[in-house]
């Protein structure tokens, strides 16, 4: 039996993230991406448009609701360049997405809503912050990896680490800066309207938490295509900064 079964098309997504910028020239204004692994369960939803299972290579567009269950997991590629991991039992909405590829400029925003999730940052992000909102706070993504837990709509709270990069803002629902963090394991607690001091994230909740963005076939290798097993082979003998977001193809752990 199989368990959190990943859907892997290595080459679909290859070739849909190859030669994106004409693509982004192309495409109608309001694409944003592609989703390069999907763990169902994982659905998208426009806005007064039904909800759609997601599959590797779909298109993601501005404005669309992204809901996992407890068992699901999308892992999406942006034309910059940038990706989210949305973990189970999550939802996030993709509020904003402009890109120039001439230029690498315009403006990325999402809102978490629910869950937990993994923003690495692309292109865009190394000019201007990328911002990811909760109901109360704000958090400015500056050429980073960042990831939120505990994103709980009842309370307003989560729990932000940031992984590695240049730079975290965090901003209270005034716009107030609380925080701006640059150092690797450093964690901040948000209670719903005041941020806590910042901290070093425990290595072993660090595990914990990376641990939940992963996803592999399991008991069946053949699932996996020739490609991907190559990719997944090139990538088991670099270190994680040296693989780019859209080659982890088995495992979506950096």
């Amino acid at each position: 039996m199989i368990k959190k079964e990943w859907l892997l098309a290595a080459g679909a997504v290859s070739a849909a993230m190859a030669g994106q910028n004409a693509a982004a020239q192309n495409a109608a204004p309001d694409r944003a991406g592609v989703a390069a692994a999907v763990n169902p369960n994982a659905s998208g939803q426009l806005a007064g448009g039904p909800a759609r299972v997601m599959v590797v290579a779909s298109d993601v567009f501005r404005d669309e609701h992204i809901v996992t269950d407890a068992g699901g997991q999308v892992h999406l590629l942006f034309l910059d360049e940038s990706a989210l991991t949305v973990g189970p039992d999550s939802e996030v909405v993709l509020d904003k997405f402009v890109y120039d590829p001439q230029t690498n400029s315009g403006q990325l925003a999402l809102t978490a809503a629910r869950g937990a999730m993994r923003f690495i940052g692309g292109k865009l992000s190394k000019i201007s912050p990328i911002e990811i909102h909760t109901q109360t706070a704000t958090i400015g993504v500056r050429g980073c990896t960042v990831y939120l837990d505990n994103v709980n709509p009842g309370t307003r709270s989560f729990t932000a680490v940031f992984a590695v990069g240049i730079e975290a803002q965090f901003r209270d629902a005034s716009g107030n800066l609380a925080a701006s963090i640059t150092k690797p394991g450093t964690a901040i607690d948000y209670n719903g309207s005041v941020f806590g001091a910042p901290y070093a994230f425990p290595v072993q909740r660090f595990q914990a938490l990376t641990g939940r963005f992963t996803g592999r076939p399991q008991g069946r290798p053949e699932l996996m295509t020739s490609t991907a097993q190559r990719v997944n082979n090139e990538n088991s003998r670099r270190s994680p900064q040296q693989n780019a977001p859209h080659q982890s193809i088995g495992s979506l752990d950096d």
